[in-house]
């Protein structure tokens, strides 16, 4: 439950930075790119807790068919690669929790 809940504002964080950074690869300031970025996790969590709607609902609603949206979502899901980087990034908190509690265990 931590390496998902308890570590999750770290990921989240990792990802606002990536999309902030995008941002600023195509032309915006640090400061709009950070806060669009922002901006849009929160906007994002806002209508998903406002509506109901899943994630997956939402992406398709937001993607209009052969967009620029529905192009960036194809790299997304190619290989399913953001599912298995955020599986692994899980995995490796998981494990890091159980070592720290034989540490503790053996002390």
């Amino acid at each position: 439950m931590g390496s998902v809940a308890g570590a999750g504002p770290a990921y989240v964080a990792r990802f606002i930075a990536a999309l902030a950074k995008a941002g600023e690869e195509r032309g915006l300031s640090p400061e709009i790119a950070a806060t669009v970025a922002q901006e849009t996790v929160l906007g994002t969590s806002w209508m998903a807790a406002s509506t109901g709607e899943s994630m997956d609902e939402i992406a398709r609603r937001v993607a209009s068919p052969n967009g620029t949206t529905a192009a960036g979502l194809a790299v997304l899901d190619h290989d399913q690669v953001l599912d298995q980087l955020v599986s692994v990034t899980i995995q490796a908190a998981a494990q890091r929790g159980r070592e720290l509690a034989e540490e503790a265990r053996s002390a």
